[in-house]
Parts: structure tokens; C-alpha cells; sequence
């Protein structure tokens, strides 16, 4: 199967509001961009009355970590889809989530489009699946390490299923970094 060219990528996306970008980084290079994320204190966000729960770092735009979210192709991605070259501002973070956490169903209040990139992914049967409701119904994204989802978060409820342990993995993670692009305007 070949994968869609620009012209294409931008008709997907305004029709499905998603798209998977296999194989961002090296999967070799993960543990390092884990390090580089960790490398920041985090602070505790909730979600709802406070009862959900996950740990969120900064990332610096000039960190390594921040270079991959805005790589030539991610950026190459969004210009296919906007049809054009776009300017933009960023706003970089990771979320770690560990046994019970998990995000609620929502849609973002801000930005244009979202690139959640995963840097580890939760052993398989431990959760940490995302959700997308989209016009086609929900699916299921399972982000693999070096994978990464550009997506519109402010149009698309979006969810992920509980990190949860196994007898296998008594604690699994799952570890994503997060770039929201706010596209500036041409007018």
C-alpha cells in the first residue's frame, strides 16, 4: 500500500480529522528522549472532580525532544494538510501515565491540530490505548514507540484506556510527548 502523497494528505485529513505518521524516531533513541523529558520536575494534573490523575513535564522547543516534535516531518505533515507552508507558535509537553491513569473522554479547548508522538508504550494487555470518536465511529490507536498522530483535538473527543497491571507487568507506563501547533494567520 503507498502511502497517500500531499495532495492526498490534506483531503484525508479535513474527511477523517486524524493521521498516523509511523516511525517519527528511532525506537533506539527512545529511552534518551524518556531521559530528556524526565530530566524536568513534574506537575500533577487532574481531570473532573480531581480524581484522575497523570504527571505532565515541560519540554523545551531547543531540548532534543522538542526537535523530534517539530521535525521536518511533522512539519511537512501539517503544510500537506493546510495546503500551503504555515507559520506557527507550539506548545510542548509530556504526560506519563502509570497503573489506574488514564485520560477522559474531551475535545481540547486550543489550537489547530495536535501531534501526540509515543516514547513508550504500555505493555500489550496493560491499556493505554487511545480512543478517537470520529465521524466513522470510534477507534482504537495504538501507538507504537517512534509513532506518532497528528490529530484535530479541538474537533475530536478523544479518550485513553486505563494503564492497568498484569501479572507480566506490574507497573507499566505509558509515556507520550505532545506538541500543539496554533497556526497563524495568513489574512
Amino acid at each position: 500500500m503507498t502511502a497517500p502523497g500531499p495532495e492526498n494528505l490534506s483531503l484525508l485529513f479535513e474527511r477523517e480529522r486524524w493521521l498516523l505518521l509511523p516511525n517519527v524516531f528511532d525506537p533506539k533513541i527512545a529511552t534518551a528522549l524518556v531521559s530528556d523529558l524526565m530530566s524536568s520536575g513534574p506537575r500533577q494534573v487532574t481531570a473532573g472532580p480531581g480524581d484522575e490523575w497523570w504527571n505532565e513535564y515541560s519540554i523545551a522547543e531547543d531540548s532534543n525532544l522538542g526537535s523530534v516534535l517539530v521535525s521536518p516531518m511533522v512539519v511537512n505533515a501539517i503544510n500537506s494538510i493546510w495546503g500551503r507552508e504555515v507559520s506557527f507558535t507550539t506548545r510542548l509537553w509530556g504526560q506519563v501515565y502509570r497503573v489506574a491513569q488514564r485520560i477522559p473522554w474531551h475535545t481540547d479547548g486550543s489550537g489547530d491540530i495536535q501531534f501526540v508522538l509515543c516514547l513508550e508504550a504500555a505493555p500489550l494487555g496493560c491499556g493505554g490505548t487511545l480512543l478517537l470518536c470520529t465521524k466513522s465511529g470510534q477507534i482504537q490507536v495504538n501507538l507504537q514507540v517512534g509513532d506518532g498522530l497528528l490529530f484535530k483535538a479541538t474537533d475530536l473527543p478523544h479518550s485513553t484506556t486505563p494503564i492497568c497491571m498484569t501479572e507480566n507487568h506490574v507497573n507499566p507506563r505509558r509515556v507520550v510527548a505532545v506538541s500543539r501547533f496554533f497556526i497563524a494567520s495568513t489574512e
